[in-house]
């Protein structure tokens, strides 16, 4: 799974254990952490053991996680399955990808945005889902504290933020006439009253986790039923020397058709060492400031327009949040057309110049002009529409994912958030939300240096192939 879960299940830690704010960025620090391991350690686990059964077996167990965090009401518990939600992510982001590149190879990029699309109408459809389900409390009419989370991915995957917005905003209107208003650490961690969970969300959980695990069932029976075939199939050979011929002869085209691959693959990697690996590490730096800019912007958005000197209302701000879910589904759904038919270093340029579009006409008028903040939010919610599958898909164009490039690039996407970035943003934005912006634009611009680093490397390689070429007829 990605980001996408990673909303719901900080919903419902909000939902059923009446926390702070700042436990539950706790909580999404620990689950980026735990997809960064998860991403560092898929490349040795996809290397040594069948990729889909791996995939289809982490399928499977998310499934069970999203069963098993409905009966939770204790925080610590909630904190530790985030952590091990993380590390499944983690590990399920870079085997899709793997996935999708090793069966379409250089055609894989559509395949992979029409993933990214899904996972964004998923990411519509499952607040209307989830919004039946809520208790009472949550659906108060009471405003406090403007906050959100989304941590998405990805590969795209920030449109689950209407669902954080339009509920950790809300203020239990029930509480218990002996609590105080402001609750020690040790409070925190202890298991909340029957009232504050008197919510049927178990319901949509139980339904998703069971609805995940028949879905890893039926992709792990793919590659059991493949390795049966093969051995009914060995069994007919040693009965049938004739069948046994064929096959041999089968076997070699296949060989030779899998040899042809891997020389084409080989050509794909021809770059120098040097030049892979500059490659891959720029693509890297580019998810992970790239992703430190969008995260941050679907968690904090509401805060921003809340406490800007326009003092856009709460329900205003989560319109806006959906009317920019509305642009991420469009740009990904044009993502998959453009995806076979346009250079990924032109769909890079194209988005980076749009979220660039945005920003700074918030720098400008986010603090008087409410028409062109909503404006400006459109232009940058479409930059982030097909970011994550352009870059896998400029990164396979050009040097070929591996498992180890694969697991460094999701790595990457997920290191802003762990290392606390989110978290610094969050401390100061309310007296100061502009600094959304401004850090922000700070991004873009090493975002552009990043996309001028590729191409040049990129042209380099070019240079060297030609030369390579005259060398040949001299």
């Amino acid at each position: 799974m990605d980001r996408d879960y990673t909303t719901r299940v900080n919903q419902l830690l909000f939902e059923i254990t009446k926390t702070t704010i700042e436990m539950i960025t706790f909580g999404l620090t620990m689950r980026s952490a735990g997809s960064c391991i998860g991403a560092l350690t898929s490349s040795l686990v996809y290397a040594k053991f069948n990729e889909m059964v791996v995939y289809s077996t982490l399928i499977v167990l998310m499934g069970s996680m999203s069963l098993a965090i409905a009966n939770l009401t204790n925080l610590i518990h909630h904190l530790m399955l985030q952590f091990a939600l993380g590390i499944v992510s983690g590990l399920t982001d870079v085997g899709s990808s793997i996935l999708i590149f090793q069966i379409w190879k250089n055609k894989g990029g559509p395949f992979l945005q029409t993933s990214s699309f899904a996972f964004t109408i998923s990411g519509i459809i499952s607040p209307l889902i989830f919004e039946t389900f809520l208790s009472v409390q949550m659906k108060s009419k009471r405003e406090t504290h403007s906050f959100s989370l989304n941590t998405n991915q990805n590969y795209s995957l920030s449109s689950n933020a209407t669902q954080y917005q339009s509920r950790l905003m809300l203020q239990n209107d029930h509480q218990l006439h002996n609590n105080s208003i402001e609750q020690s650490m040790n409070n925190i961690f202890q298991t909340v009253p029957t009232h504050l969970s008197e919510s049927h969300i178990w319901i949509p959980y139980t339904l998703v986790g069971v609805f995940i695990i028949i879905a890893g069932l039926m992709a792990l029976s793919t590659p059991l039923l493949l390795c049966f075939s093969k051995r009914k199939a060995v069994k007919r050979m040693s009965v049938n020397s004739e069948l046994e011929a064929n096959e041999t002869l089968i076997s070699e085209k296949l060989m030779q058709n899998d040899t042809k691959d891997h020389k084409d693959e080989e050509m794909i990697i021809e770059k120098s060492n040097d030049e892979q690996f500059q490659f891959a590490m720029v693509c890297c730096i580019f998810f992970f400031v790239y992703y430190g800019l969008n995260d941050t912007t679907w968690q904090f958005w509401l805060t921003f327009v809340m406490n800007s000197r326009l003092q856009v209302s709460k329900s205003e701000g989560v319109f806006m949040i959906s009317e920019m879910n509305v642009t991420v589904t469009i740009i990904n759904f044009l993502g998959i057309i453009f995806a076979a038919t346009v250079h990924p270093s032109k769909i890079l340029a194209i988005l980076t110049s749009l979220v660039a579009i945005g920003n700074v006409i918030h720098l400008f008028f986010a603090n008087s002009s409410l028409v062109l903040l909503k404006i400006g939010a459109l232009i940058e919610g479409a930059g982030f529409g097909c970011m994550y599958a352009a870059v896998f898909n400029y990164t396979q164009r050009e040097v070929g994912l591996t498992n180890s490039i694969c697991s460094a690039l999701v790595l990457a996407s997920y290191s802003a958030s762990a290392v606390g970035y989110s978290a610094i943003i969050g401390r100061f934005i309310e007296k100061n939300p502009m600094i959304l912006i401004q850090t922000n634009l700070l991004i873009i611009v090493f975002m552009i240096i990043c996309l001028c680093s590729l191409k040049a490397i990129e042209k380099r390689a070019q240079t060297r192939k030609l030369l390579d070429i005259s060398n040949e007829f001299m």
